[in-house]
């Protein structure tokens, strides 16, 4: 079995479609009136769909995985990161954006340990 997508109501999905898009290069991969699913270059998909928005959207998390987390954090957090960036003890540097929903957007970058 292979997760293909996760879908999310939202009241503006144009909104969230530009968000991700321009800051994280998602791809648009299927559109219509009320939905549109974005996808990266591998993994699941993301569907944001015309809706009631979920009561608490920051409970949310989805996470990014990025080559370079200081540059990502420029193109991405208009200065308004939420969480660190920090280490984790699992060996990523993480941090938190929110997207404008109000889901928490994590983009992490896994620490190559032992090379110099």
């Amino acid at each position: 079995m292979e997760m293909s997508y996760i879908e999310l109501p939202v009241k503006d999905p144009e909104a969230l479609r530009t968000w991700y898009v321009t800051r994280l290069n998602l791809s648009v991969i299927s559109e219509s009136r009320d939905h549109f699913t974005l996808a990266g270059p591998c993994g699941a998909a993301i569907e944001f769909r015309r809706g009631k928005p979920l009561e608490n959207p920051e409970r949310v998390k989805l996470a990014f995985r990025v080559d370079d987390l200081s540059s990502s954090l420029k193109r991405i957090s208009d200065g308004k990161i939420q969480i660190g960036p920090k280490k984790t003890e699992r060996g990523r540097i993480v941090a938190e954006v929110k997207d404008p929903a109000g889901h928490t957007v994590e983009l992490f970058q896994v620490e190559l340990v032992g090379i110099r």
